[in-house]
């Protein structure tokens, strides 16, 4: 079992971070990932909570790591994947918090598939903690959602400029994020990358995560009351 007991799973490198295998993990730090971020300040609100160990992976890499034999088949593609990941995951982990992009078109049978792979979790260990997340289209779209997270990374004059009412409609929520973070200024000297990720960071930071929830009810609203859920040291009850 991990001393953190707690692991983040996306589809991506930019949902968990740059990964050093060699390396314990101290977050907050550059490239930690969109997860881990977001995890932070769901805490941060609910209990002021800030720091706390965890390990990150992908999805595709667990799965690249169990052997073939071991690989259920009850599910089908993204979701037979996700599944087999999550199962992984419990091994080593007591708490498993997951997060992939739901296309509209596939938001139900994904949202289906969940309800069985959670219920499979149950099946397997009573005490399991498993909080699994469909950002719709893409997570880029929570970053946006909340004014104050767009002003806090993009600045007041383009963080001020509208966005579409229905966030969740929008099909393409990172090229819409790309198109708002290029207009800021990158300082003399500074590395691109560096910066455009230090943006990301502002944004989550300053997420106000009720607001988030009455802008994305389908996505975000029930993934952050699973995360609140799953994290051993919130209270979601009050």
């Amino acid at each position: 079992m991990s001393a953190s007991g707690l692991l983040l799973l996306g589809e991506g490198e930019r949902d968990v971070g740059r990964i050093d295998p060699t390396t314990k993990r101290r977050p907050p730090c550059d490239f930690e990932g969109d997860l881990p971020r977001l995890v932070r300040r769901l805490s941060e609100v609910a209990c002021g909570r800030t720091r706390f160990g965890y390990d990150a992976d992908t999805i595709h890499a667990v799965n690249t790591r169990i052997a073939h034999r071991g690989r259920p088949t009850r599910l089908g593609g993204k979701s037979k994947a996700l599944r087999n990941a999550v199962i992984a995951a419990l091994q080593t982990h007591s708490t498993v918090i997951a997060l992939i992009d739901a296309r509209v078109e596939e938001l139900q049978d994904l949202q289906r598939d969940v309800h069985d792979i959670l219920t499979q979790c149950r099946e397997r260990s009573a005490e399991a903690k498993v909080a699994i997340g469909l950002a719709i289209q893409e997570v880029e779209i929570w970053m946006m959602a909340d004014p104050h997270s767009r002003d806090a990374a993009l600045g007041a004059n383009v963080g001020q400029e509208p966005v579409p009412d229905d966030l969740e409609a929008v099909g393409d929520p990172k090229a819409l994020w790309r198109g708002k973070a290029g207009q800021v200024h990158v300082p003399d000297g500074a590395d691109a990358e560096l910066h455009a990720d230090q943006l990301r960071r502002a944004a989550w930071a300053s997420l106000r995560p009720d607001v988030v929830a009455h802008s994305c009810p389908r996505g975000f609203a029930p993934f952050m009351r699973e995360v609140l859920d799953a994290l051993p040291w919130t209270d979601v009850t009050g």
